[in-house]
């Protein structure tokens, strides 16, 4: 079975562009002490202007129903859902509290000291044309132009604390799998490729399995590499010979 280093790598630049546009904005308005961006029509005026750069990327419609924090360090999102690319809701979460130095948000790497996220709900489900709809969030890139420089290194982003739980569905052909999370820890680097280090996570997955992971992940150039992963997985063997098959052919 592949590795899911196209959905992978979907996802993360997703979650990147997302979070680069409003705290880059974040930090060009408050560094010029815009008026009003600490009040609710601020804050919503934010996301107005980041989202057509956001649009820009993603296939999907990105909504986020409630904006809070001073902004100076702290940035709250709540009912933040992302669609894939047929407007059904692919990522939800309840709430996305950030920690960051907003005089570091122009940098080459935009730091966030501490992500929480709460209320995950990560829908997974095959389209008609075969493909997983996780792999359809993003736009597909355009060809460059002729004579058209190439693109300098892409920004990153370094997210150096997540905590995170919720839940992952996996439907198809009328079956549902639910598995849920808690106690999701990791750091991630988000660039050219993905780096992941998992502290620790505690899955409880379909048939009465779990998972328990830590460890490093890399995503470059199209191959997954583990770094010291180590998995302790319980369940009923029957349970992956019927998920497995179900795979899109990406997860294979």
């Amino acid at each position: 079975m592949r590795a899911p280093t196209s959905i992978v790598k979907s996802l993360a630049k997703a979650i990147a562009v997302t979070l680069v546009v409003l705290l880059q904005l974040v930090g060009v308005l408050v560094g010029a002490l815009a008026i009003g961006v600490n009040t609710d029509a601020g804050k919503a005026m934010l996301f107005s202007l980041a989202r057509p750069k956001i649009e820009e990327v993603l296939a999907g419609r990105l909504s986020v129903g409630r904006i809070e924090g001073d902004l100076r360090g702290v940035l709250i999102l709540h009912d933040v859902t992302l669609a894939d690319a047929t407007g059904a809701p692919a990522l939800h979460a309840r709430r996305i509290a950030l920690k960051y130095r907003w005089r570091e948000l122009l940098a080459d790497t935009v730091r966030i000291d501490l992500a929480f996220v709460e209320g995950v709900t990560c829908r997974a489900r095959v389209l008609p044309d075969g493909r997983l709809n996780l792999a359809t969030i993003l736009r597909d890139e355009p060809p460059p132009l002729p004579g058209s420089p190439p693109p300098g290194p892409p920004q990153k982003i370094a997210l150096d604390r997540i905590l995170a739980e919720g839940v992952v569905r996996f439907e198809r052909d009328g079956a549902v799998d639910q598995a849920s999370f808690s106690r999701g820890e990791a750091r991630v680097l988000i660039g050219k490729q993905v780096d992941v280090d998992v502290r620790s996570l505690d899955a409880r997955l379909p048939g009465d399995a779990t998972l328990a992971l830590h460890g490093g992940l890399t995503v470059a150039d199209g191959a997954l590499s583990l770094r010291h992963a180590i998995a302790d997985l319980t369940g009923d063997a029957a349970l992956w010979s019927r998920l497995a098959p179900a795979a899109p052919r990406s997860l294979r």
